[in-house]
């Protein structure tokens, strides 16, 4: 997890952002959240998360559940970076998200703005298409 959490905040990062992070341990070992900002223009205080989490469950290479989500949340991250937007956007990498941990209270529950990738990995029209779908729910 730790390589993982790395590799998502260098990848903020390159993408010219100021990554943050949510820390708090998990059977004594770190785990972080992690978030990168896209302060909105007009209406900064109306913001929509877009989140992936980037665990897997045990046993799992994790590629459909859920690094398919992972890459689409970092590449909508790097295309947003200099695309300004009227209201906020924050990219989230969530750890975690895998049972025992779903839905507990170190997960928010799902709100109107809020949209997950997840399992993409299958989607026969590739990440072009699968961007203009996600960009357009969302209003951004």
């Amino acid at each position: 997890m730790v390589q993982a959490s790395d590799y998502i905040t260098r990848e903020f990062e390159t993408s010219g952002y100021e990554p943050t992070k949510q820390s708090y341990d998990v059977s004594r070992l770190p785990v972080s959240n992690i978030e990168a900002t896209l302060a909105g223009t007009l209406r900064a205080s109306e913001i929509i998360v877009l989140g992936a989490h980037y665990d897997t469950v045990s046993g799992c290479p994790g590629t459909n559940d859920n690094a398919s989500g992972g890459t689409v949340l970092l590449e909508l991250a790097r295309r947003f970076a200099s695309r300004r937007q009227p209201r906020t956007v924050r990219f989230v990498a969530f750890v975690n998200e895998e049972p025992p941990f779903f839905r507990t209270h170190r997960m928010a529950e799902d709100t109107p703005d809020e949209l997950s990738v997840e399992k993409l990995a299958k989607l026969p029209d590739g990440l072009e298409h699968v961007l203009t779908v996600l960009c357009g729910s969302i209003g951004i």
